[in-house]
This record gives structure tokens, sequence and C-alpha cells, in this order.
């Protein structure tokens, strides 16, 4: 994924507005959010997980200024919601301030709501990456 990530940007260099990198993904694509944002949190202004398919935060440290806005079903059927709320312990416990949005609604799909979702957006196209001094 970053291979790919950074062979877009070089292709489109002139097309992208760098401070502003979003990803967004569901299930097993939420996971892959994450890690790539895990991997890259430099160069990510903002990501919205829908149901990610991963338990295992790992050291989220560097993504402490990211812009971030989980979305989850409580009764999703396929990814337990704990997914989510573990993240989002896991990124607080680091400083950073996500978001979770768990619906009441039961089944795998909160991507079809989420996507609905104008605030969603609104506050996506919002987030700037934020550049932190490195010691």
């Amino acid at each position: 994924l970053v291979a790919f990530f950074n062979y877009i940007l070089e292709k489109y260099k002139d097309k992208i507005d760098t401070n502003r990198i979003y990803i967004t993904g569901l299930s097993m694509g939420g996971r892959n959010t994450l890690i790539l944002a895990r991997a890259i949190p430099d160069k990510i202004a903002a990501i919205v997980p829908i149901c990610p398919a991963d338990n295992n935060p790992g050291d989220v440290s560097a993504m402490k200024n990211m812009g971030i806005w989980f979305f989850h079903n409580e009764g999703d059927n396929v990814v337990n919601v704990s997914s989510s709320k573990t993240w989002c312990d896991a990124l607080k416990n680091a400083g950073a301030t996500p978001k979770l949005t768990i619906d009441n609604a039961k089944g795998h799909d909160a991507w079809s709501k989420t996507y609905d979702d104008r605030e969603m957006w609104k506050w996506l196209f919002d987030q700037k990456l934020k550049i932190t001094e490195k010691k």
C-alpha cells in the first residue's frame, strides 16, 4: 500500500493537495485504512475507517495529530464493534482525539449511512495535515 501510495503521489504530484490526503475504507478496507495511516501518518490529514476488521492497534502514537472518525454498527455480525472501540481507546491513550459513531443498527453495512452523512463529509474536508516539529 505504501509503494502504491507513493507512486500515486509522484504520478499526480501537480494535482494533489498533499495537505488534504484522506483515506477511508470499510471492513477489511477499514483495516487497511488504519494500517496505511499508521505506516505514513505524516502524509495523512484524516481517515474514516468503517467497521474495521482489526483488533490490534499496536503503536499508534504517530497518529495522534490525525483526524480520525470511526463508524460501526452495534449489531455488526461480521466485525464486532469492539474493534473500533479498541482502536479508539489506543488512540486516546496516545493523545489522539478520535471520533466514534456507533449506530444501533444490525448487520455489517455501516458504510451506506456513513457515506450518506453530510456531516461526515464536511468534517473530512475540513481536515488538513498537521505538521509537528521533529526534535
